[in-house]
């Protein structure tokens, strides 16, 4: 067995169920077992921090010692279900292995089944994975998306939605002296909620263009899979008649409204004079950012790798 499956059971005779299998879809030989785990409290334990959890798996094999014959019999899930599979692996010295976990839903048991035994097949698993890097090559030539700004933006992606679920605590600021206040109430007229993934960039010199061009573009990618983000820029740049780096922020964020206009959409771009925010509204932006970015000359990739590596 190299697969959970989950059951939804409809609450009204006008409902219909919905069913979910997360499983392996296609291994190498170097795979010694499986094990799952579908309750929550096993697996993160008590009073663990979410990147340390306690990780306890039970073995797969004893799951099809079920009251009838080879049917898998029903996992506890506890109050709280968790969805995790670990993979054993044996890999020799110089070698490696390639593993392809695969997630499928549908309402028919039938369907689903069918969908994970194509899927068990290394020739299906190769043409979806085709299909899926051309079909992402045409959406990237529209946004005009480079491949490392991509990788970049993923990175972005999961640490926004999956990893940095919380904002960071502000640190004291020393001895003596007293906290600046972090309330969210103080970003409304800037029509900022404080309830979206807050990305905090600044800027000074024009030559940080290019790593909010690739942010700006990442608002349209991010705006069209529906992912919920607040981009907050606060301007520098020294007052003076030219003031050319804002001019280009001002038309920047222009065409982001321009572009997700007559949708709903689901990201936002904010643009901000440092002068024009009080010390209690930024410290609120830098509490409440789940990435502080500072745009210099280098491209967004490298800002992305730094803060991956500190």
């Amino acid at each position: 067995p190299q697969a959970l499956w989950f059951e939804r059971r409809p609450r009204l005779a006008t409902e219909r169920g919905l069913q979910m299998a997360f499983f392996l879809a296609q291994s190498d030989p170097q795979v010694l077992g499986v094990r799952g785990q579908t309750d929550r409290q096993r697996w993160s334990g008590r009073n663990r921090a979410t990147n340390q959890p306690l990780g306890l798996f039970d073995p797969l094999a004893s799951a099809l010692e079920g009251p009838v014959g080879d049917m898998p019999r029903a996992l506890d899930t506890g109050l709280d279900p968790v969805c995790a599979l670990a993979v054993r692996l044996r890999i020799a010295p110089h070698g490696n292995a390639m593993l392809t976990f695969a997630t499928a839903a549908s309402d028919d048991g039938g369907t689903l089944r069918a969908v994970i035994d194509k899927y068990r097949q290394a020739i299906h698993v190769q043409r979806a994975s085709l299909m899926s890097a051309t079909l992402t090559g045409i959406r990237l030539r529209e946004l005009r998306i480079t491949a490392d700004s991509f990788a970049a933006m993923q990175s972005l992606s999961s640490a926004l939605l999956m990893c940095l679920t919380r904002p960071p605590t502000a640190p004291a600021r020393g001895a003596g002296t007293p906290p600046l206040p972090s309330d969210r109430r103080l970003l409304w007229r800037m029509g900022i909620s404080g309830d979206r993934p807050l990305i905090l960039v600044t800027a000074s010199i024009e030559l940080g263009l290019g790593m909010l061009r690739s942010l700006a573009q990442a608002l349209r990618l991010w705006n069209w899979g529906g992912v919920a983000c607040d981009l907050v820029v606060v301007n520098t740049e020294p007052a003076s008649y030219l003031m050319a780096l804002q001019r280009e922020l001002v038309a920047m964020r222009a065409r982001h409204i321009a572009e997700c206009a007559g949708a709903q959409a689901s990201t936002a771009f904010h643009l901000h004079r440092a002068d024009e925010l009080s010390d209690p509204e930024l410290a609120t932006l830098k509490s409440l950012a789940r990435v502080r970015l500072h745009a210099d000359s280098r491209p967004l990739a490298h800002h992305v790798q730094e803060w991956i590596d500190g």
